[in-house]
């Protein structure tokens, strides 16, 4: 497994891949830094008008529901639509999934309609996902929902298995299953959430890597 992170990650660099995203205004500026900084190449285009013509340059597509409008929702269905078929890879990021319904409703029609290849989340979000009983506190992961590692171990696989694809639940341990293997990564910090933007940039990185 190591070969292949280190291949990963000398290919991202090599091939300067381009990654489309449609994301938040409020972490825009460091999605496109650490974007830039694996060696990956960011792209920022979120009107209606020119996503797909992105998305037919992109190595991977990534969504993100932080500041999600109706103009927004608009030009996600589009991109999404365009990246399925092109195969190019989705990364969604459900950004406080479980604050409004309007959100909730947003992320069941991208999964119900659209292939998506990765979800990345903290572990309120994807219980959220999940439907199981979630203490949300906006985009944050609650601390009641920071459960034991053996519980979050069993909702990612849950819902990896139930979507057919990759899951990661990032914090101060980062689980990830695609359904059959379960990897965790202990390397987190209890500071991060105090810090804006960290899970943005996870995304991101996991976006320029789907892209290599």
């Amino acid at each position: 497994m190591i070969d292949n992170l280190i291949d990963i990650v000398n290919n991202t660099k090599k091939h300067n891949p381009l990654i489309h995203h449609i994301t938040n205004y409020v972490t825009v500026n460091d999605c496109a830094n650490v974007t830039l900084a694996v060696g990956a190449s960011p792209a920022m285009a979120d009107d209606e008008a020119e996503v797909e013509e992105f998305v037919n340059i992109a190595s991977a597509l990534l969504i993100n529901i932080g500041t999600l409008n109706k103009n927004v929702k608009n030009s996600i269905l589009k991109a999404v639509k365009k990246a399925n078929e092109l195969e190019v890879p989705v990364i969604l990021d459900p950004v406080g999934v479980g604050a409004s319904k309007f959100r909730k409703d947003f992320i069941n029609e991208l999964l119900e309609t659209y292939k998506i290849s990765s979800i990345r989340g903290n572990i309120s979000e994807i219980k959220s996902i999940l439907n199981l009983s979630s203490n949300t506190k906006g985009a944050d992961a609650s601390k009641e929902d920071l459960e034991s590692i053996d519980n979050t171990l069993n909702i990612v696989k849950v819902l990896s298995n139930k979507l057919s694809l990759v899951v990661a639940i990032t914090g101060e341990t980062d689980v990830i299953s695609d359904g059959k293997r379960v990897v965790t990564i202990k390397n987190g910090n209890y500071l991060l959430p105090y810090i804006t933007g960290t899970g943005c940039m996870c995304s991101s990185l996991e976006a320029s890597y789907c892209g290599a």
